[in-house]
């Protein structure tokens, strides 16, 4: 069934199919991981409801973010990925200039394909969601990112330009200094 309706996809648990709206995963024993998987597929669901493209880089980052979400009564905590934290550690992605633009920029045959076998693009994309929705400004960007009509995805670095202070080198050098000691967990 995966070969036939999500071919470019290799040894997933599961996945989002935008032309059927269906969300299909394979049994996982462990019930954590299938909670997880389905909140994760659950967001591209939800972001498929827009009118318009998302860049990939949010699309999957925002399912990496969401993905970890922790139910506490009427509240909810989201914290860090140390996996994702690790992976961009080992990789030094903090001392790379040029490694964000090229993460946000790509459109999603060439994300995938940067991925790699530690999967550096779902790492990356994830930082950056945490890191915006970290701030009042970030969340209004990823807000905009969101609702903004664009026919493509890579229109990305051109509404950070427009929209975060400074523009997308500073987002950048903020992102790559928060990567070096991030820490907390969001509460909702």
């Amino acid at each position: 069934y995966q070969r036939r309706v999500a071919p470019v996809l290799e040894n997933a648990a599961g996945f989002y199919n935008s032309a059927s709206n269906q969300i299909t995963t394979w049994a996982i024993p462990n019930e954590q991981a299938l909670i997880k998987l389905i909140i994760h597929e659950c967001s591209h669901a939800i972001s498929a409801r827009n009118d318009h493209a998302i860049p990939s880089w949010l699309n999957e980052g925002l399912a990496e973010y969401f993905e970890n979400l922790q139910v506490h009564g009427l509240s909810a905590d989201i914290p860090l990925n140390r996996h994702w934290l690790q992976t961009l550690h080992q990789r030094r992605i903090s001392e790379q200039p040029g490694h964000l633009g090229a993460t946000i920029n790509a459109p999603y045959k060439q994300w995938y394909a940067a991925n790699g076998p530690d999967n550096l693009s779902y790492a990356t994309s994830w930082s950056l969601v945490w890191f915006l929705m970290d701030s009042a400004e970030g969340r209004k960007l990823i807000n905009r990112l969101l609702t903004t009509p664009h026919p493509n995805t890579d229109f990305s670095r051109e509404l950070i330009e427009q929209q975060w202070s400074g523009g997308f080198s500073a987002l950048e050098q903020s992102w790559r200094q928060w990567l070096k000691n991030a820490q907390g967990k969001h509460r909702y």
